[in-house]
């Protein structure tokens, strides 16, 4: 086989001998010829090369780039994989507008190159705002009482203060005053350790909890959540700065229809839209009609002004033994918003009951053992742990209160490590693979079920 050295020394032979060969090789390709093909991540089944044209990359681009609007004066940081079809299209988005892109040297240095870069825009999973989150919590917990109170108090004036700046636009003396002083003491280091720079960011790939939102928001740190598949290259709908609704995937872009379906799927229409999977022309007969609509997978409500709201993911609900629907990542976003937990996946299809498997954020888990007298540190040893089992209790607790009693995590079981790409438990952009999490923890799954599962409250 021919090495790439070699391949790259016959290019430039042929390129020499056939001037003009890229301007007209380029000149013949037509809007509808074949782009590229981008596998799905295959959290619920297995991967299907999609096939993506031209003419679906460009108008994909025009519209999206009327909420974007890169200009030359942007700077942008890329981290997530090319391979996946958001950071691609938002690339693009980035060379249509002139803008600077700086590539990230790996996932494990976006924080330190966010301060070399000082980038304006950022394309992001929810996954690194969470970790943004979760960072600012763990300062509070390990600062001094005054400074810890503070802190907590500032994200609730925040939050408050951004939910009435975009609920009414109208913000009152007095919480003003508070947001500022929020903003000098605790804010404006947020932004600092981010490049201080930002002027949007976007969030897609999964869904972003509201509270997070919120808390950016009025932390001057705007994101503003898109949603899409990889079918329709990826965007269907995106919020703006003139135009967001928290909890919300936005409204659709210019050139894409959308209509709920009967049963409350949201299907999706316009120039963004695949040709077809790869050879797969059954599959493709199942989601795409012959008059253009893709069906999305996941269930929708539109409100009166055209925003968008994912409520439930179609092939990702638990259907339990007694026939209740419950769609897991809601109830997964309430669990990780506690300063204990790292990750977390609902299981209880065709079970009895819904329980959770949950990877414990094993800095603050560790801080509290310490703080109960217990000197073990060993996750391995420490997930068994009549401490940590007690705190899970309270956990799990906390969130079920909020819950509809089918809802309620019944049972439990801790992981001592996070799950990771790399052992394929999770895509590119760090959704979780149920297939693959159900098949590699069915003994603790298991385990749950039977009569040593933990219980909160012993229940």
């Amino acid at each position: 086989f021919p090495t790439w050295d070699n391949l790259i020394e016959d290019g430039k032979a042929y390129a020499k001998a056939t001037p003009g060969i890229h301007r007209e090789t380029a000149a013949r390709v037509a809007p509808e010829d074949l782009a590229t093909l981008i596998y799905t991540s295959g959290t619920t089944g297995n991967p299907k090369g999609v096939m993506l044209t031209h003419r679906n990359f460009v108008e994909n681009c025009r519209a999206s780039l009327e909420v974007l609007a890169t200009t030359p004066e942007d700077t942008a940081l890329v981290f997530l994989p090319l391979s996946h079809s958001f950071e691609r299209m938002v690339d693009y988005c980035y060379f249509w507008g002139g803008s600077r892109i700086a590539y990230a040297e790996s996932t494990d240095k976006v924080a330190e190159n966010l301060q070399e870069v000082k980038p304006t825009l950022m394309a992001s999973v929810p996954r690194l705002y969470e970790k943004v989150y979760a960072r600012l919590m763990e300062q509070a917990g390990h600062s001094p009482y005054l400074k810890k109170v503070l802190i907590h108090w500032s994200v609730r004036t925040a939050s408050a203060w951004a939910e009435v700046k975009v609920g009414t636009g109208k913000v009152g003396p007095w919480l003003s005053l508070k947001h500022g002083v929020a903003d000098a003491l605790v804010l404006k280091k947020l932004r600092q350790k981010t490049g201080n720079n930002f002027r949007v960011m976007i969030s897609g790939g999964a869904p972003l909890m509201r509270e997070l939102a919120v808390f950016f928001y009025g932390a001057g740190l705007p994101i503003l959540e898109g949603y899409g598949l990889t079918e329709s290259t990826p965007v269907i709908s995106v919020n703006s700065l003139d135009a967001i609704r928290f909890g919300s995937i936005g409204r659709p872009i210019s050139n894409v229809e959308v209509r709920i379906a009967e049963d409350g799927e949201l299907q999706a229409r316009g120039p963004n839209i695949m040709k077809g999977y790869y050879k797969l022309p059954e599959a493709t007969a199942e989601v795409l009609t012959e008059d253009g609509w893709l069906s999305t997978g996941d269930i929708a409500r539109q409100d009166p002004d055209g925003f968008l709201y994912i409520t439930d993911r179609k092939k990702e609900l638990l259907v339990t033994a007694g026939g209740k629907n419950v769609a897991p990542q809601p109830i997964e976003n309430k669990m990780k918003m506690n300063k204990y937990v790292t990750q977390v996946v609902l299981v209880g299809d065709k079970r009895p009951y819904i329980a959770a498997l949950i990877v414990p954020n094993w800095t603050t888990v560790l801080d509290y053992t310490r703080s109960k007298g217990v000197k073990e540190k060993d996750p391995q040893v420490l997930k068994d742990h009549p401490t940590v089992l007690h705190l899970f209790d309270m956990v799990a607790e906390r969130v079920n209160t909020q819950l509809s009693r089918y809802e309620q995590i019944k049972r439990y079981c801790i992981l001592p490590s996070e799950l990771t790409q790399e052992a394929g438990e999770l895509t590119p952009t760090l959704k979780v693979k149920r297939r693959v999490i159900n098949e590699r923890y069915a003994k603790e799954i298991a385990s749950i079920y039977s009569k040593n599962g933990k219980a909160p409250n012993g229940g």
